[in-house]
């Protein structure tokens, strides 16, 4: 750094980018022009009043510049130097440019592996109208070839420069579990930056490739992070091969039932034959003729067919010329009849372009409304479409919904139906079925590439209750103007920042003191408002329009407590339309650098839908919502996931979030770009502790879809779990929740050993008593437990598999050492075949070593009994054993690895065991038929969500 005359100041040269920042110590209102010198010769001017991350701590930080230095300049050019215009005094040293080859071989682009075969990033054409073409070399062979399409932004805080963007994946020969070397190279051989490219992809995915090897690392959940991170995909094209290789789970065969097939329409005779090839169930077809448009029917004359058949059980609906794909209808049926519910399938629908996968969210109303996506193709139980049927419901979606009022629909996360392509006609059905639920709809033009029905429901257009904060953190007033047009006279409005503005008339300065944190500004925004309503914006952020509130607005008079809209840059590309949760365990922006108008993955991008979080950038919130949940939690997310945290505690309020596309909003110009750095891994870090499975699975975001940073781009190889899914509730960090709000499963009973007295307390989550049975186990007569036995014996009170969990806090200690593998034993044998145990005891190894450091009589933490010592952790508590008590004593001790060893020998088929922040070990004991999936969402929020998600933490 220089520092001269008081001028002070550093650069940066990164290829062809040059950044840095200069000011006047003498006088930090001052705003520096500075010049870019090439071997001594002036090359370019900026003035220095960027905010720069470097100077953050000087004054307001706005300091900053910037350059692009020209190609011939970085091919020719020896040393660059940066001084302040006119005066020559320098800003930092003299920079010396690489050598560059006899070829002048710089890197005109940028390549990155983002998992299995995957290579995405940007080129740089030759001249303006050329195109960029990317070649893929392998062991000096060519093997693959793209045009650059698109585009995306490339630099660093003040230089942003729009690039051709390509993405591309290898052939799937080279899924084989070989590190192979890609060299990447634009039309004219340049190599790109990150060339050559290592990439390392397996046929199967990780796991799979472990588990044929015999490995045991197959089964840690350490793959299952690795698959996360480092997610693997295939392009919407290689669907059958992903249907083929993927299937969901295999289902009981059961009885056969007796299924309805009601197909609507005249050319059944596809569906005819598809159906033939069923097996496992009884069918019975009635082609249904249209009645006043496409996918109507005149209920009366379906009731007839539906009266005849009194062993009916199931009613399954579908386009006429849908094919049904082998045992379709078992796996429609099954669980439709076990649930009691409306359950839909994923799709593969037919377009002139060729077969389209349909891979649908958990149920979604917002979605439905304006799409009918679930009632495509479902089925439901015969007794409550009869009663619909007498209710008048005379289209696809009018039943369906009244199915939905009744019971959750379920989605069946596989293709079971090829869909026809759709009728235009369909759109103005769906919207009439809109207004029969007292909305006001109107269809519009369908989805180009589907041809999905499109849907536009309004609920209301009033703006009123409506307060505007605008965020500034940096020291600069934003144009309010356009903000201000947009708003209902009298509303609220704020602009919000950490030091002293001047807004314009009808604006209020909200000042917060301290550092930079726009967490703390949105929340105390929150907190300062009286209205209703609190919409957020970012300072680079203006709404296009008045609608663009009126459809926020309209979107909370629906329930939602958060509601988004498209965020455009100023050439109208997609910036943020809601986050998906799960890629790299994070979140992730959808349909970024999209056009609107394309309609996006199955039409998504065209109508409102909910989502598993929202950012901040244009937030309408329901103000008593968000704070009844707590706010913005400004200490442990400040920067950037303050908003995912929010909006996954409004969920686990059961309060649900919604992105509109005709809400939208402009981002002028660029902002600082803050890469990635310790501060954001820190803040994933916690959220990922914080939320466990909730962050990783997103009920609104397909389990089959790509997990990598561009959602919505392509199929998860492997894929998550396939089985049948509600949307439900999050869990929340502080109090545990239904999975399944609407319905009411079955209780699970969790057998509580080594009980001790009833004291009151609860049991850690996820044991609530709203969800789970308690039976109390204890060798004491006088802890008055459900029953009298030892941990090693229990088989002459408790049955065999009688029980979803065990929960055992510092039993095991109590018995001798060579009695723990036997007290395993009987956790095992009282489990059901997918439950599991939930185990805490001392960390002998944490207390040997603060033995060694403090001594016996080190206090190590106090309990409502009293002071405890590590002397009392590890022989037991020693004031209770002189009253009497002789069962307090310890008796043997334990580290992670012996009791995860144990465990094994006992008969469990998985045990993570973890070290707690204390003096205690954690463990997740499990079987072969535990839902891994649900038993993370089960401990989301338990103390002992680290052990599956340490490697995370």
């Amino acid at each position: 750094m220089t520092s001269q005359n008081a001028i002070v100041g550093a650069f940066q040269l990164d290829g062809s980018e040059l950044h840095g920042h200069a000011y006047d110590a003498g006088d930090l209102a001052r705003r520096l022009v500075v010049e870019v010198l090439v071997d001594g010769w002036p090359v370019d001017l900026a003035r220095a009043d960027a905010f720069s991350s470097e100077a953050a701590t000087v004054g307001d930080g706005c300091y900053g510049f910037g350059f692009e230095l020209p190609d011939g300049i970085l091919d020719q050019g020896g040393e660059v130097e940066v001084r302040v215009a006119n005066t020559g005094e320098p800003i930092g040293g003299v920079s010396s440019l690489p050598d560059r080859g006899f070829a002048g071989a710089r890197a005109s682009g940028q390549v990155t592996w983002a998992g299995g075969l995957r290579l995405t990033g940007w080129v740089a054409a030759a001249a303006a109208n050329d195109l960029a073409d990317v070649t893929f070399m392998i062991d000096r062979r060519r093997v693959a070839e793209t045009r650059a399409q698109g585009f995306v932004l490339v630099g660093k805080e003040m230089v942003r420069r729009p690039k051709a963007r390509f993405d591309l994946r290898l052939p799937q020969v080279y899924a084989d579990g070989v590190v192979h070397l890609v060299t990447v190279a634009d039309a004219s051989g340049r190599e790109l930056a990150g060339s050559p490219c290592a990439v390392l992809a397996f046929a199967d995915g990780l796991r799979e490739a472990l588990a044929g090897s015999r490995d045991p690392a197959s089964e840690d959940p350490r793959v299952e992070l690795v698959e996360r991170i480092l997610p693997r995909s295939v392009p919407f094209g290689d669907v059958e091969a992903w249907c083929a290789r993927h299937p969901a789970p295999a289902v009981s065969r059961g009885r056969e039932a007796l299924v309805a097939v009601l197909l609507l329409g005249d050319e059944v005779e596809a569906s005819l034959a598809s159906l033939d090839r069923q097996d496992h169930t009884s069918w019975l077809a009635a082609a249904v003729p249209e009645a006043d448009g496409p996918a109507t029917f005149d209920p009366t004359v379906i009731a007839r067919v539906l009266a005849a058949e009194r062993d009916l059980e199931v009613v399954v609906v579908a386009p006429a010329g849908t094919v049904f794909r082998p045992q379709a209808l078992a796996r429609l049926c099954g669980p439709a009849m076990r649930e009691a519910a409306p359950a839909y399938p994923d799709a593969l629908l037919t377009t002139p372009s060729g077969a389209v996968p349909l891979l649908w969210p958990a149920f979604d109303p917002e979605r439905q409304l304006e799409q009918g996506y679930a009632a495509l193709a479902f089925a439901a139980p015969a007794a409550p479409v009869s009663a619909a049927l007498a209710h008048g419901a005379a289209s696809a979606f009018v039943l369906f919904a009244a199915l939905a009022a009744a019971t959750q629909p379920l989605h069946l996360p596989e293709v079971l139906v090829e869909l026809p392509p759709p009728d235009r006609r369909l759109g103005d059905v769906l919207a009439a079925a809109s207004r029969a639920g007292l909305l006001s709809a109107a269809a519009a033009e369908p989805d180009h590439e589907t041809g999905l029905p499109v849907v536009h429901v309004r609920r209301s257009r009033s703006r009123s209750g409506i307060a505007v904060a605008v965020i500034q953190p940096e020291p600069s007033c934003p144009d309010l103007a356009q903000v201000a047009a947009a708003l209902p006279a009298g509303a609220e409005r704020l602009l919000v920042s950490h030091r002293p503005l001047a807004p314009p008339a009808g604006w209020r300065n909200l000042v917060v003191a301290g550092g930079r944190n726009p967490s703390r500004l949105r929340d105390a925004a929150l907190r300062a408002v009286d209205s209703p309503h609190l919409l957020l914006l970012d300072a680079v952020v203006g709404p296009d329009g008045a609608e663009a509130l009126d459809e926020l607005a309209d979107r909370l008079t629906g329930g939602a407590a958060a509601a988004g809209g498209l965020v455009l840059d100023e050439d109208g590309l997609v910036v943020s339309a809601g986050l998906v949760l799960g890629p790299h365990f994070a979140s992730a922006s959808a349909f970024v650098g999209l056009a609107p108008e394309c309609g996006g993955y199955a039409g998504a991008l065209r109508v409102a839908r909910s989502v598993g979080a929202l950012d901040a950038a244009a937030l309408l919130l329901d103000r008593a919502a968000a704070v009844a949940v707590g706010g913005f939690d400004a200490v442990l997310f400040p920067e950037r996931c303050g908003a995912v945290d929010l909006c996954l505690r409004l969920r686990a309020a059961a309060r649900h979030l919604v992105v509109t596309p005709r809400a939208r909003f402009i981002r002028r110009g660029t902002q600082p770009v803050r890469e990635r750095g310790p501060s954001v891994e820190a803040e994933l870090a916690v959220l990922r502790r914080r939320w466990g499975a909730d962050l990783a699975d997103d009920p609104f975001y397909h389990p089959g879809l790509n997990f990598d940073d561009e959602p919505f781009t392509g199929l998860a190889w492997p894929p998550r779990a396939l089985v049948p899914r509600r949307p439900g509730m999050v869990r929340s960090p502080t109090r545990s929740t239904s999975t399944a709000p609407v319905d009411s499963p079955r209780r699970r009973r969790v057998l509580n050993v080594g009980s001790g007295p009833r004291d009151g307390r609860p049991l850690p989550p996820p044991f609530t008593p709203e969800a789970w049975d308690e039976v109390r186990v204890d060798i004491d007569p006088g802890a008055e437990p459900d029953h009298v036995a030892s941990l090693t014996d229990m088989g002459t009170t408790l049955d065999d598999g009688s029980f979803d969990a065990v929960w055992s806090s510092h039993s095991l200690e109590h018995i001798h050492g060579f009695d723990v593998v036997n007290a395993l034993r009987e956790f095992r044998r009282v489990l059901g075949p997918d439950g599991f145990a939930l185990v805490t005891c001392p960390d002998v190894e944490a207390v040997a070593a603060a033995v060694v450091e403090h001594g016996l009589d080190h206090v190590a933490y106090v309990s409502p009994a009293g002071p405890i010592t590590l002397h009392d952790i590890l022989y037991g508590h020693s004031s209770s054993i002189q009253d009497g008590a002789a069962a307090m004593a310890h008796r043997t001790g334990l580290t992670a690895r012996r009791l995860g060893d144990l465990a094994i020998e006992a008969g469990f088929d998985g045990a993570a065991v973890g070290r707690g922040d204390g003096y205690d070990l954690w463990a997740v004991l499990t079987l072969a038929g535990t839902d891994g999936a649900a038993l993370r969402r089960d401990l989301a929020h338990s103390p002992a969500a680290f052990v599956l998600a340490s490697a995370v933490a």
